[in-house]
């Protein structure tokens, strides 16, 4: 499929500082048509865990003819200029590796990028424990070319996981061009990474990607009611809600929710990441979940709304812990309740 952009702004901005260039911000996506955002400093965009995507800002010659010499991106709070790709291998054909390393926690990216046969030698830059995966700009690239008398400075970045849960899910930062050391017009660029949402791949329909979550395709489209086409033709990159969150309850553990839900405490942990590397461990070696919860926290929750979201049996944990090693992932064999679905 031919990428096509989504022009989001073009802005002449006059800085104090006497430099300003007229640029234009585009969002590369597979499809779609072009979206015109009104002419502000600043652009928002949506995303989740795991989506990979990229922002180009095109630079004009100013009134003399000059391009910036360069362009840098700031945390919106310093000025200082952010060092990207420390998790990520800036190669275009590792885009496949990037996505599994960059959506893992660090105990689980090795593992689960050397199940795919290609990467069974393979491993994340950055180390099990060295790469901070709640900084956001550890999982992204930038920049800098000169192309046809414009300057094009594009960020590539696919939001890491807990990134969703670390400042309210909002990253916000600022691209600025440079013209002999004076600093142009900003701008001002906020991602909303949001809890409960993923990416759709590419050649993903919406029943294939449910089935990537441990849901039914129909429950994900009930809570997708902006969805106004053939769910098996949603375009690529789109970001779609998997489900509501759940706001927890004092008292609440895992194993009452999933109950409560008709889920896995598996599932819990598959859609909350962040659980697992909070929970400890007693001396028997059972890892101690209920601890990891406390009132006030949200939760991605799926419902068993659909009875065939499992089959004729409701799995769930009998046991009031799950044992080390177990739990982590939703795809280990379920434990079944008396063998029948107790819904």
């Amino acid at each position: 499929m031919m990428l096509r952009t989504i022009v989001l702004l073009l802005s002449v901005i006059s800085g104090c500082s006497g430099v300003s260039f007229e640029y234009k911000v585009e969002l590369i996506t597979p499809g779609g048509s072009p979206f015109f955002a009104n002419s502000t400093p600043s652009v928002t965009i949506v995303s989740a865990v795991g989506c990979s995507q990229q922002l180009n800002i095109t630079y004009f010659p100013d009134s003399s003819g000059k391009l910036p010499d360069t362009v840098n991106i700031y945390r919106t709070d310093s000025n200082f200029s952010i060092t990207a790709a420390a998790g990520l291998i800036p190669n275009t054909d590792a885009k496949a590796q990037n996505l599994i390393c960059c959506s893992h926690y660090p105990l689980d990216r090795n593992i689960e990028l050397q199940k795919i046969p290609k990467f069974q030698s393979s491993t994340c830059l950055g180390g099990e424990y060295n790469l901070n995966y709640f900084d956001f700009f550890q999982c992204s690239l930038f920049t800098v070319d000169t192309i046809k008398n414009t300057k094009v400075a594009a960020f590539y970045f696919i939001p890491p996981a807990g990134s969703d849960i670390t400042n309210n899910g909002m990253v916000s930062f600022r691209v600025q061009p440079i013209l002999d050391s004076r600093p142009g017009n900003p701008l001002i660029v906020n991602i909303e990474i949001r809890q409960c949402n993923a990416c759709i791949l590419k050649g993903e329909g919406l029943n294939a990607f449910a089935k990537r979550f441990y849901t039914h395709w129909l429950q994900v489209f009930s809570s997708n009611p902006e969805i106004d086409r053939n769910p098996n033709q949603i375009m690529e990159n789109s970001v779609i809600r998997l489900g509501p969150l759940y706001s927890v309850r004092t008292g609440d553990t895992l194993m009452s929710l999933a109950t409560k839900f008709g889920v896995t405490v598996n599932q819990l942990l598959f859609w909350n990441q962040f659980l697992r590397s909070t929970a400890s461990y007693a001396s028997d070696g059972s890892i101690q979940l209920s601890q990891s919860i406390s009132p006030g926290q949200l939760l991605c929750i799926l419902p068993k709304t659909c009875y065939n979201s499992f089959g004729g049996a409701q799995p769930i944990f009998s046991q009031r812990e799950v044992t080390q090693g177990f739990g982590g992932s939703a795809g280990v064999p379920y434990q079944i309740l008396n063998g029948t679905s107790p819904l």
